[in-house]
């Protein structure tokens, strides 16, 4: 209640001052609790309390589009026919009308109904009002993962379906049918400035009604259950709407956020005690005020060096172990102390604002003091008692019914103290486990004393030192006969940074080393003689706030820096969020140095300290590596054996996250140290590279967890796949994969993929049979295979890093715009080529007579320049993988397979050879003996010109063919085209057909139709033009055909003393006519 009898004024806000009447339906929760009241009255059922109660002077006159209007409860009535709006019990909804939905459907005023946005009725008709959409300000979502608290739940439909980030995925919170109002509370384990609430819902139909929803923030756990919770929104009645956002009527910082349903405060309504609460998903938004968060004595944050107290009951309760969540016991003082006291130093003044206490257990028993005075202060030796109110001190009092729960005390003044002193005032042991709650800082400690800007004495920890070694040590002095004040002078005259000292034996070791250096930390012993004390320099860069972490790093001059977690090599902290952008002049190498992060508490390990009122949450440290194509590594406190694991990225930007979560338990070595290189390749398909289609020009790929080892049944498969034109070079630069000499089990297996998908391996290899020769591919795609064995004597210590890069044509290219070969012809040095396409298969002989009414023949190849051109020209035209077949013109005329053996239909000799060769299979072309007499070019490899293969001449399976034609004597488009009139000059060179057009007398009797009547093919043996060829019997055929390997004389001399003399006359005759 009120400490008078005027509320506090608040800005835009109206207030009075009112009884209010709470249903006391709660009793086992409000024990202690109520304000005003040290135990709830028994012989009633309601309980008056004076409250000042606040009111908006103004409604909120704009929707959010979260809930698409739905939370809109303003007072616009204008409809989008600019008339105003029915009232609502005017229409005939029962929505409207029902005393259910009272508050919401009132008067005219737009509203939400099922689907549409806020409209209202006009003559009964449904209308939009386009209410204005509120600004956006710069909020966050929390909620996420983190400790809550609900009533008891339905079978299969936990609370922390409704914290777990998935919204309309997977299941919802739902309550058990309540016996009390169903509520579900969300801790945010920190102070947030609450500005709405949204509840995200799957089911909306009876028994899952929501209701009269309350919505609470408040300090204090329990708070909503007694009614001293601040109210977020008036009670709302969602109805069927899955979206609801209920937004506040002013900010309210807290750290709990609860919601209640059927939330009732009259005598005698229980309304919904027996429906459901469904969540599918609760999300507050506001922003941190980085306060309300404890300081760090459960996780560690706080060093053992900052704890101290004015005694101790034995061992096993020391100082360092007054610990908030302490698995075991807690400090305790010795029994004749009679001034006890618990003192934490803080290192710089912190706004403190409360401190939690548990008990220690101790069989059936909990020791834990009764009451306590809190004194805080910036001088030690000169502290204050707080004081609440003012001039009155505050005696803190502990409930030693609720055992070791967490009994939190929340400081109603604020204090800065950089020291808080627990004196317990009541007591049978002088026991406690502590934690302080407060705004607090991130400490950049200096351990080398090299750049520090605050000096702070020295660490006290009561260790025993084993930890430093000569070869670590540069400097290492002993005094003996000392005090430990001496000790600390002789420290300070050589700049030392740490020492030991035995009080038994006096005498101290100087040392230039530190215990936080992590190969050392094993040689430390805990509980040791603590006599033996260990002091180290306490030196700070900064002290710095919580989220004040990450920055951008450009890689250009200097190619490698480093990357630490905050207050590295010690304690990262929790509830932070930090990024690193970092953008290199080419690519960005990571290689993990060292990194713990703190794991997850389950709710188990809480039951074994005692502790069964909290739930921690699912929430779980992760440092996120993203690469600015979108691939992503999210390392896990689960993830082991990262030290040395090296990331390659993609693109040239890379994003480095770290989000911690608040932690119940302690560890001292939450931390990571990142080297980021430059690189000159980026890795294939991610940062996390295994199985994956490579697509880049060049690119790394390695196995998981490469270079420290990669786990036993491990698979990864890499699918290089570059364009046509292209083939693939592949290197292995490290193979640290074991298996027997076989490798069988674990291996790396290449294989070469053809242009129809058939692959030929090129290997397996493991860690005795790395092979140091480049892998080249034939064609365009190469395939990887890793696979690790299962068993465990065979696990390999590094994993995989290879190289591949495409690589296009090895010889030159060529210019086949040259103008003086027709459309679709390709000159080179004297000759035009033609790719020559069928739609169906045809023999060499017939390829061969399509070259010559081109006027040519099959190419003939003299040497390696024009192979390398044939070569070029068929990988450029072809377009199929059935197209890398064609014939040639070479021929055998003997049998035998030497260059004598062979000539090429042109008549030209053999001079020089590409037979095919494949040094795998150890197969050599030709292979066809006597059967295969005729020459193909068939591409196996798109940088192996070796390509020719022997063919039997009747194989009419070949569709492809080149035709090589000399650009002298090359035969135009036009040659075979009739005349309907004779040209003066081309009259003795032309026959007149039946049918009235005239042709070349050359294509007289070539057995093709030129004439429509056909005339030209008939009579053959007795037509004579002198442009035709006589044979030896005396009949006649075309000049066309002579030699042209096909006998079409009767006596075969057609084919007889054929020479290049010969068809350069019969050519020359054409371009005469022509």
């Amino acid at each position: 209640g009120p400490s008078s009898i005027k509320c506090q004024e608040i800005d835009k806000m109206d207030w009075k001052l009112d009884e209010f009447y709470l249903p006391y339906d709660n009793s086992s929760m409000m024990d202690g609790l109520l304000p005003n009241f040290q135990s709830p009255p028994m012989h009633t059922s309601h309980i008056g309390l004076p409250l000042c109660y606040y009111q908006p002077r103004g409604k909120r006159e704009c929707m959010y589009t979260t809930d698409n209007g739905a939370s809109y409860n303003g007072h616009l009535n204008i409809s989008k026919y600019r008339k105003p709006c029915d009232l609502w019990t005017d229409v005939n909804l029962d929505l409207a009308t029902s005393t259910r939905w009272v508050g919401e459907f009132e008067n005219n005023f737009c509203r939400k109904t099922r689907w549409e946005p806020p409209g209202c009725y006009f003559n009964n008709k449904r209308a939009n009002c386009n209410i204005p959409v509120c600004e956006k300000d710069n909020l966050k979502v929390f909620g996420e993962k983190r400790s809550y608290n609900a009533a008891q739940q339905n079978a299969g439909s936990p609370p922390s379906n409704a914290l777990d980030g998935l919204i309309r995925v997977g299941n919802s919170y739902v309550s058990e049918r309540p016996s009390s109002k169903p509520w579900f509370l969300l801790n945010l384990e920190e102070y947030i400035e609450v500005h709405a609430i949204v509840l995200y819902r799957q089911k909306v139909w009876f028994p899952v009604n929501n209701r009269y929803v309350g919505t609470y923030v408040s300090k204090h756990r329990w708070d909503f259950l007694s009614y001293g919770a601040y109210r977020c929104d008036d009670n709302r009645n969602p109805w069927k709407h899955k979206i609801f956002r209920f937004q506040c009527k002013r900010p309210i910082i807290g750290q709990y956020v609860s919601v209640k349903n059927f939330d009732f405060t009259e005598p005698d309504r229980k309304h919904g005690y027996f429906h459901y609460l469904e969540i599918d998903e609760i999300q507050v938004v506001g922003r941190s005020r980085m306060c309300g968060r404890r300081l760090g004595l459960i996780t560690g944050d706080v060093y053992d060096y900052q704890i101290e107290s004015s005694s101790l009951k034995d061992n096993d309760h020391q100082f360092d172990f007054g610990r908030l969540f302490r698995p075991e016991n807690g400090w305790c003082a010795r029994s004749t102390d009679n001034t006890p006291w618990f003192m934490v130093d803080l290192l710089v003044p912190l706004k403190v604002q409360g401190v939690e206490l548990q008990g220690i257990k101790d069989g059936q028993n909990v020791k834990l003091i009764n009451s306590f005075n809190i004194l805080y202060g910036i001088d030690r030796n000169n502290l204050a008692i707080y004081q609440d109110p003012m001039g009155t001190m505050k005696v803190f009092k502990t409930d030693p019914s609720i055992g070791v729960s967490i009994q939190q005390f929340i400081l109603t003044k604020e204090i800065y103290s950089r020291y808080i002193k627990v004196v317990p005032l009541e007591y049978t042991d002088a026991c406690l486990k502590l934690e302080i709650i407060g705004c607090p800082k991130q400490a950049r400690r200096d351990l080398w004393c090299r750049n520090y800007k605050y000096d702070l004495g020295f660490e006290v920890l009561p260790y025993r030192a084993f930890w430093m070694n000569e070869d670590h040590d540069a400097i290492r002095m002993i005094k003996t006969d000392v005090d430990i004040q001496q000790c600390i002078g002789h420290c300070q005259n050589i700049t030392c940074l740490s020492f030991s000292f035995d009080y038994h034996e006096r005498y101290c070791v100087l040392h230039m080393g530190h215990k936080y250096t992590r190969q050392f930390q094993k040689w430390w012993i805990n509980k040791g003689d603590v006599s033996n004390i260990y002091y180290q320099r306490l030196c700070f860069k900064e002290f710095l706030e919580v989220n004040e972490c990450g920055s951008k790093i450009f890689l250009k001059d200097v190619n490698t820096t480093t990357i630490v977690s905050p207050s590295f090599p010690l304690n990262y902290g929790q509830g932070i969020n930090c990024v690193w952008s970092i953008q290199s002049e080419m690519y960005v190498e990571i290689e993990i140095v060292y990194i713990k992060l703190q794991e997850k508490i389950l709710v188990n390990d809480l039951q074994k300290m005692g502790v069964y009122d909290i739930n921690p949450g699912e929430c779980e440290d992760t440092l996120s590596i993203r690469d600015e194509s979108g691939y992503t590594k999210n390392i896990l406190p689960s993830d082991k054996k990262l030290d040395g694991v090296k990331l390659i990225s993609v693109s040239n930007k890379m994003t480095i996250q770290l989000s911690t979560c608040f932690h119940y338990e302690r560890n001292d070595a939450k931390a990571f140290e990142l080297k980021v290189s430059m690189i000159d390749l980026p890795a294939c398909g991610g940062i996390d590279s295994c199985f994956q289609t490579c697509t880049q020009q060049s690119a790394y790929i390695f196995t998981p967890g490469f270079p420290i080892g990669y786990e036993h049944g491990d698979t990864c498969f890499w699918k290089i796949e570059g364009t046509y034109g292209q083939y693939v070079t592949f290197y292995i630069i490290n193979l640290d994969v074991n298996d027997d000499s076989s490798c069988e089990k674990s291996f790396i297996s290449v294989d070469d993929i053809d242009l129809l998908g058939r692959s030929k391996s090129l290997g397996k290899f493991c860690k005795g049979s790395r092979p140091y020769s480049v892998l080249t591919s034939s064609w365009e795609k190469l395939y990887i295979e890793f696979k690790a064995a299962t068993d465990h004597d065979l696990q390999g210590n590094g994993g995989f890093l290879g190289k591949y890069e495409f690589k296009s044509f090895i010889q030159e290219t060529f210019d086949l715009g040259n103008n003086s070969c027709k459309e679709n012809w390709y000159g080179f040095k004297n000759s035009c080529y033609g790719m020559q396409r069928k739609t169906f298969g045809l023999t060499w002989i017939e390829a061969e007579s399509e070259c010559e009414v081109e006027g040519g023949h099959l190419v003939s190849i003299a040497d390696q320049s024009e192979m390398e051109f044939i070569h070029y020209l068929v990988t450029i035209l072809s377009n199929d993988p059935n197209e890398n077949r064609a014939y040639i013109g070479l021929k055998k005329k003997t049998n035998g397979y030497s260059i004598n053996d062979y000539i090429w239909s042109d008549g030209k000799p053999m001079t020089f050879t590409s037979w095919y060769y494949d040094p795998t299979l150890q197969m050599q072309q030709p292979d066809g003996l006597g059967n295969e007499k005729c020459s193909i070019l068939q591409l196996f490899s798109i940088h192996n010109m070796n390509d020719w293969h022997d063919v039997a001449c009747a194989y009419d399976k070949i569709s492809n063919f080149i035709c090589e034609i000399s650009q002298d004597f090359q035969i135009q488009d036009d040659i075979r085209n009739t005349w309907s009139h004779v040209p003066t000059e081309m009259a003795d060179a032309l026959y007149m057909c039946e049918s009235g057009e005239y042709i070349l007398n050359a294509f007289l009797c070539d057995s093709v139709e030129d004439c429509f009547s056909g005339d030209d093919e008939r009579n053959c043996s007795s037509i004579d033009t002198g442009d035709q060829f006589t044979c030896d019997d005396g009949s006649r055929i075309s000049i066309s055909l002579y030699c042209d390997f096909i006998p079409h004389c009767k006596d075969g001399s057609d084919e007889n003393s054929c020479g290049k003399d010969t068809l350069l006359h019969t050519w020359c005759l054409f371009m005469k006519m022509t």
